[in-house]
């Protein structure tokens, strides 16, 4: 049970991760339609309502949430470190060498998916 859970989460927070527009550049190149990424987050927030009633299943409520709060901790830092590591192994694989780490993760200052922000006054 507590394997299922966790790939559940697991599954949640990668949906939720591939929903935003910066790790769809990062891990795709190029932005998903609306369509695509509101189904990704539709399917995220859907996993992880199936992983909390799955924890609650077991037969004490209170170790239930409290296993649950475990589980999408541990699926979420592994998420992260997982984005984490693909930017550097990418970067590292562009330029042929180390990253550097005082750069801003590589990062593009202007995006092509999303519209020109307009400076305030």
């Amino acid at each position: 049970m507590h394997l299922f859970m966790l790939i559940l989460a697991f599954a949640a927070f990668a949906c939720l991760a591939l929903s935003m527009q910066r790790h769809q550049e990062d891990i795709f190149g190029v932005c998903a339609s609306a369509a695509i990424t509101r189904g990704l987050r539709a399917a995220g927030w859907l996993l992880m309502l199936l992983s909390l009633f799955v924890a609650l299943r077991q037969p004490d409520f209170g170790f239930g949430l409290v296993s649950w709060f475990g589980h999408i901790m541990l699926a979420a830092n592994s998420v992260f470190l997982l984005l984490l590591a693909y930017g550097r192994f990418k970067a590292m694989a562009q330029s042929g060498t180390a990253p550097d780490t005082k750069a801003p993760h590589g990062r593009r200052l202007t995006s092509d998916c999303a519209a020109p922000r307009s400076q305030p006054d």
